[in-house]
């Protein structure tokens, strides 16, 4: 069995410790954890983890708690700072202004692009001019290359003119 830290899968690990698994993997994850000091370690950890949320138990609240939070919420709205709070962030809370600002965001990153990135029109120009003077010397390339190929042909028509007449 390979070992489920090592491959990255301390689920199985967890599923073991829970007791979750089938039967012949339960009989696999116990053989290995008897060969495997990390495994027994994270398993001991584990169940240690949960027996302290087993034995661990709540504070009990106050028979007064939800009048004690109302009022504490009530003073922190009749601070400055908390009707400034209220006028920002209404009752539907500050939740509500996130995909606004995310979309504000997203806007102003999209401007700066497009303002950051104006072509360079002196560039441009260059470049206009570069390709004009590429592309007169391929031309002129390929009109050499065109009369050379018509001497070519006209010396062969030559050459087969003068053989057909002495046959």
């Amino acid at each position: 069995m390979t070992c489920p830290l090592q491959n990255e899968n301390p689920e199985f690990l967890m599923d073991f410790a829970a007791g979750s698994l089938d039967a012949a993997a339960m009989h696999k994850m116990e053989a290995h954890i008897e060969s495997c000091a990390g495994c027994k370690g994270a398993l001991d950890a584990q169940k240690a983890v949960w027996k302290a949320l087993d034995e661990w138990e709540a504070t009990p609240v106050s028979r007064d708690f939800d009048t004690k939070l109302y009022e504490r919420i009530e003073r922190e709205h009749s601070t400055v700072w908390g009707q400034i709070k209220s006028a920002v962030f209404p009752v539907t809370g500050w939740m509500s202004w996130r995909p606004a600002m995310s979309m504000a965001a997203v806007c102003l990153v999209l401007f700066g692009v497009f303002v950051l990135r104006v072509p360079d029109l002196t560039s441009s120009i260059e470049n206009e001019e570069m390709a004009a003077i590429t592309l007169e010397a391929h031309e002129i390339e390929q009109a050499e290359r065109v009369l050379e190929d018509v001497e070519m042909v006209g010396t062969l028509t030559a050459e087969v003119k003068a053989d057909s007449q002495a046959i």
